[in-house]
């Protein structure tokens, strides 16, 4: 039977990099997909799906090029801010038929500057590193951002087919700022105006995912990095100051400043809480150290695709 995980941003730089670890761990997500999905006879065969708007990546070079002939990779081109996209996917990907199983959903789409903020354009072709660059109508927090990922909660939540299934959702460090001392002072009074709405949609989201916990029509985690950094691309090393700066910042104790994660425990850790999805019935909220500790687990996974042990939230 095909078994699919589908990956929203699957080209970017976030999204590209879910792909290749899932690729990688597909015995432990076809394991894990065993213990909350139907069963039925026959061979198992693993599959991604990476949504985006551009679909295919556009070079070799960028975010996912590597990958763009693997045969158990699909790229689909779809508008995300449409809100049967999701469901056209998994319709295509014949989920909803129930001739496929989902394995689960990863929701990596996201812009730090959207079409609203001054050089949008420029900053987000490096920032990125996936020439991305927000629709000047359509692309705002709140619909790139937010409704996105609320359109495919609401699509895994209408159909039978999609019950339990993981969703993992990649917010931000500072949408915790109000839950720690002097991060509510530092967002009112030091914020810019941009940040402000970024995180307004990212908490949206967020408790959109702990409305839809306790039903179990999705198993929710949430991942919030701060600063991701690939030291492995020689474009982002001019940030190595900032990320310096973080590190510095957290580790004297400062409570609102999380330190930065590399793009490979990002990936590691939404491959991980797919493989041993959430099982709680509430929101699972990935920090910084959370994240290092879901990276661990799915490195040191059996080679026969055994999930770890579970942590606590």
């Amino acid at each position: 039977m095909k078994r699919v995980l589908v990956v929203l941003g699957g080209s970017g730089f976030v999204g590209a990099e879910v792909v290749r670890y899932a690729l990688a761990k597909e015995a432990l997500l076809l394991h894990g997909s065993k213990k909350f999905l139907s069963k039925k006879e026959g061979k198992d065969e693993f599959r991604v799906i990476a949504v985006s708007r551009r679909g295919v990546p556009s070079s070799p070079s960028a975010p996912g090029g590597d990958l763009i002939d693997h045969p158990s990779v699909k790229w689909v081109k779809a508008d995300a801010t449409k809100p049967d996209a999701l469901e056209s996917v998994l319709r295509d990907a014949d989920v909803l038929s129930g001739n496929a199983s989902l394995v689960g959903v990863v929701h990596t789409m996201g812009v730090l500057f959207d079409s609203t903020t001054y050089g949008a354009g420029s900053l987000n072709r490096f920032i990125s590193q996936s020439e991305s660059v927000p629709f000047k109508d359509d692309g705002t927090y709140e619909r790139i951002n937010r409704d996105t990922a609320l359109y495919a909660i609401d699509a895994l939540s209408k159909h039978d087919a999609c019950a339990g299934a993981p969703f993992v959702y990649l917010s931000a460090a500072e949408a915790m700022w109000p839950e720690v001392w002097g991060g509510a002072f530092i967002e009112k009074h030091f914020a810019p105006c941009f940040l402000k709405r970024y995180l307004a949609a990212k908490r949206q989201v967020e408790k959109a995912l702990r409305d839809a916990a306790p039903s179990g029509v999705i198993r929710p985690a949430v991942l919030r990095p701060s600063l991701i950094y690939d030291t492995s691309n020689t474009q982002m090393l001019g940030f190595a100051p900032l990320w310096g700066a973080f590190y510095a910042l957290n580790a004297i104790g400062l409570p609102f400043v999380d330190r930065p994660t590399s793009l490979a425990t990002v990936a590691s850790a939404a491959v991980e809480m797919v493989a041993t999805p959430n099982d709680s019935g509430e929101v699972a909220i990935l920090n910084y150290a959370k994240m290092d500790q879901a990276a661990h687990r799915l490195d040191n996974s059996h080679p026969s695709g055994e999930p770890g042990t579970h942590f606590a939230y």
